[in-house]
């Protein structure tokens, strides 16, 4: 099989496993969509209340490409398929670097980082995971194995399990 149809194999693959692996997410209130009211994160707020959280169109995803650290937890967890969906479909390096940027956190091991993880499920943490491996391995080019992004990124998503302690708690 080529690269180029293993490639396209790949991106279909991992579009379905984003669609499936987000499911039964709750859509946040509107009044818990955003992290603090500002006339940034009130224009999040309006242009993303409208969609459920794999209907973003491409125009609104682009346009608010590096606002998620705007959006509550919550949010965050609702919106994010549509926005990894987006970068796989469109190939939009601006946006799949801001995804990157955001899944990277060098906070991981504090109390935090790790309340942000939970609230993923371990089929979506999968998602993810296969998200981070498809852009190391597509867009070579652009990020190398010892990018600091990419790789903590992947750390977290990939090669660390949240530290749980009595009960599932911190």
């Amino acid at each position: 099989m080529s690269a180029q149809r293993h490639n396209r194999k790949s991106k279909e693959s991992l579009l379905e496993m984003i669609k499936a692996n987000f499911q039964d997410i709750p859509a946040p209130p509107s009044d818990k969509i955003i992290r603090h009211d500002c006339g940034e994160c009130n224009e999040l707020r309006d242009d993303l209340s409208k969609y459920g959280r794999l209907e973003v169109p491409p125009q609104v995803v682009t346009y608010h490409f590096a606002d998620l650290p705007l959006l509550s937890p919550q949010a965050r967890r609702y919106y994010l398929p549509s926005f990894l969906l987006h970068a796989i479909e469109t190939e939009n390096l601006g946006i799949i670097e801001s995804l990157i940027f955001h899944l990277y956190t060098e906070d991981f091991d504090d109390v935090a980082g790790q309340r942000y993880c939970l609230t993923f499920t371990m089929e979506e943490r999968s998602a993810i995971c296969a998200f981070l491996d498809y852009v190391s391995s597509v867009y070579n080019d652009n990020w190398s194995k010892d990018d600091e992004y990419l790789t903590q990124a992947s750390k977290t998503w990939c090669g660390r399990k949240p530290r749980w302690g009595k009960r599932g708690t911190f």
